[in-house]
């Protein structure tokens, strides 16, 4: 390449040289012409001029030095300008390469929801068909799931509080408020099981384990709740069991909190009921709603806390979020601890959920068990237990990042947010520049008026107050970033002793206030408005891809159904597109699709369209009218003006040839026509 290029000059001129009379002459010690080229200097080799044409020879030798000279910094500075070249190259590819990864991603998480909803339509669940009447199938309805659902959730909220009521009266059995409560639960349970067996009958019992399983437990649980509730107290009464102590009593006790095992009716529900309806827009939303009333929620339950309302908000709101932790889990599986998008915002549910419901629910409900069995705890598992307590409480406060998650859904706040977040990179060397001005300050003021400065003519009940503004690094640095926001409290005993550092504190203000921290505010500025502008483009990118893909498929269904019968698939035949245009409704439909109307449709289909040998009605594509349409609605750009510009000169060479092919078939056309004419003459 050039390293050929100039060793091929150098040899030239050596031999021109050479022509012109030069001897050589030893040089020691010797060097390495490469070694002085780069260094810019001459040969080793010394030519001295003999003759009469050594000064013509000396002035060509020069002249061709300087030119080499020049040559080598050309190509230097190319060389550089190719590197520079190759790192933007390698910068933008990298750039590309995140882009494309992160569509990759997204894309693969669309596939594996659509494999999803496709899985639940090609595979539904089985319809089973119960031996029972036809008329009690409503207990396998999702309606009557829920209202089981409430009705246990109610059940298990009156139990947890009936028993801090027997903890505090330390009473054995249920007080009179719950007593009719208890039986309506009871009664609604036995119903319910009861129309389950009519329903089932043998299959209630009998059948594949993951099924029957949960009626067995649905049967125990019932059970026991009958004999609590309503075979003790006849037992009691007629003496064969205690009211209190013994082994019949513990019996009792456990009975009592195995009640609690009715929260896995829920579990049950959980499992069985569809619920795709979580996965829809209006399920989002309500969570939004509910993440935004948790904030205010929690903003007055700061201002007034002894309102006794919280405790239960915050149950039902944490009953929410577990129920949308659940659902998410249930139909993500694995891939919600590794989304390639929001796996942070799902380990940040998670772990604030689990928190939540260790603290709220999982602890107390094992603290009130111990109490009821007569269990007790030791002042160590205590103090241990507390301290998790303590630390799951302020895990708690990770609350407040679920605001984060409501901005992210809110696209003017989102936007905000992204444009600070990238202004605080644009902020780095600004707040640098000030640190280095707060602490250069500070060392002075130390270093003049600190208790081991310079202060002179200070009086000796003064000096420890002055000294005390500037008394460490860290307290000076302090004392001028307020004064850089207006407070000048700090330092107006020193005003008052040393009039003159009003001057010094003027240039200071003068740096930090007037140029920092105009500095700052034009650096945000611009960042916001680039961010804001960026992120506009994004979504107006966005939006117009939707908009294609809409237009397209639109199209492509529209020119589909009325196409003609025996037509080829995919063209669209200028009688057609006119029928289409004169139809009121499919031009409407058209007009909406693209955003034209019917003359500028008329207009590109005449551009568009092609004659297959010139004489023909002209026909179009499918492929050729959607991309025209894509086209259309953008801007000029040199890229496309240049593509037009190749276009054309494509078409001029094909016409050229196309002229010569022409004109020399004419000339042999007329060679054999002169040629016969002459034949003919002989």
């Amino acid at each position: 390449g050039a390293g050929g290029a100039m060793a091929a000059v150098l040899l030239q001129s050596w031999s021109d040289r050479e022509d012109c009379g030069y001897v050589p002459v030893a040089v020691d010690p010797p060097l390495e012409d490469t070694d002085l080229a780069e260094e810019g200097m001459e040969s080793p080799v010394a030519r001295a001029p003999v003759g009469a044409a050594a000064t013509e020879c000396s002035d060509t030798g020069n002249e061709e030095q300087q030119r080499l000279q020049r040559d080598l910094i050309q190509l230097a500075e190319q060389k550089a300008e190719r590197k520079k070249r190759l790192e933007e190259l390698n910068e933008l590819w990298g750039l590309r390469v995140e882009e494309v990864q992160e569509d990759m991603r997204r894309l693969q998480t669309s596939i594996d929801e659509q494999k999803v909803a496709l899985s639940r339509l090609l595979h539904p669940p089985e319809e089973v068909v119960h031996p029972g009447p036809e008329w009690l199938s409503f207990v396998e309805s999702d309606s009557w799931a829920l209202l089981a659902s409430v009705v246990i959730v109610a059940n298990i909220v009156m139990m947890i509080e009936e028993m801090l009521q027997q903890k505090e009266n330390q009473e054995a059995h249920g007080t009179a408020q719950f007593f009719w409560l208890n039986h309506f639960f009871m009664v609604f349970y036995v119903l319910e099981l009861v129309l389950k067996v009519a329903l089932m009958r043998g299959t209630f019992c009998c059948g594949p384990i993951s099924v029957v399983w949960w009626n067995w437990m649905d049967l125990v649980i019932v059970l026991s709740g009958l004999f609590d509730l309503w075979m003790r107290p006849f037992f009691v009464e007629a003496g064969i069991l205690s009211r209190h102590g013994g082994g019949a009593a513990s019996l009792m006790s456990l009975l009592r909190v195995f009640r609690l095992s009715r929260i896995l009716k829920i579990m049950v529900l959980f499992f069985r009921s569809d619920l795709s309806w979580t996965e829809g827009a209006g399920f989002q939303f309500f969570i939004m709603g509910v993440i935004g009333t948790n904030s205010i929620l929690m903003g007055l339950e700061a201002d007034f806390p002894e309102l006794f309302l919280w405790f239960y908000a915050e149950q039902m709101l944490l009953a929410i979020f577990s129920f949308e932790i659940a659902v998410r889990l249930r139909r993500q599986k694995c891939g919600f601890f590794s989304h390639p998008v929001d796996w942070f915002w799902n380990w940040l549910d998670l772990v604030i959920v689990a928190g939540g419901v260790v603290d709220q629910w999982l602890m107390p409900s094992i603290h009130l068990a111990e109490t009821i069995l007569g269990m007790r705890t030791s002042g160590e598992s205590k103090g241990q237990l507390g301290q998790v307590m303590m630390m799951l409480r302020m895990a708690r406060l990770l609350r407040i990042l679920r605001l984060v998650r409501l901005v992210k859904n809110i696209p003017p706040l989102y936007t905000l947010i992204v444009g600070i977040m990238e202004a605080m990179q644009g902020m780095v060397w600004v707040l640098m520049l000030c640190f280095i001005v707060l602490y250069a300050f500070a060392l002075v003021g130390i270093k003049l008026i600190g208790p081991n400065g310079l202060a002179i003519g200070v009086p000796a009940d003064d000096f420890e107050e002055i000294t005390s503004v500037f008394s460490s690094v860290m307290q000076s640095m302090f004392i001028l970033f307020m004064t850089m926001n207006g407070e000048f409290e700090a330092l107006q005993p020193l005003f008052r002793q040393i009039p003159m550092s009003r001057g010094v504190f003027m240039l200071f203000v003068v740096i930090s206030t007037w140029a920092i921290l105009s500095i700052l505010t034009a650096v945000v500025s611009d960042n916001m408005i680039n961010a804001c502008y960026n992120n506009r483009l994004e979504q107006q990118e966005e939006q117009q891809r939707e908009n294609e893909q809409r237009t397209a498929k639109t199209l492509e269904e529209m020119l589909s159904r009325h196409s003609k019968a025996g037509a080829k698939p995919g063209i669209v035949l200028k009688q057609v597109f006119q029928d289409l245009l004169d139809n009121e409704d499919s031009a409407a439909e058209l007009k909406f699709a693209t955003g034209l109307g019917k003359k500028d449709l008329e207009d590109m289909f005449a551009l568009l369209g092609r004659s297959p040998d010139g004489k023909a009605p002209p026909v179009l594509t499918q492929d050729d009218f959607i991309a025209g349409l894509q086209r259309e609605g953008r801007a000029v750009t040199e890229r496309s003006v240049m593509r037009l510009e190749q276009h054309m000169y494509r078409l001029e060479n094909r016409i050229e040839d196309i002229t010569a092919t022409q004109r020399r078939c004419a000339v042999d056309d007329l060679e054999q026509r002169l040629q016969a004419a002459v034949e003919k003459a002989l």
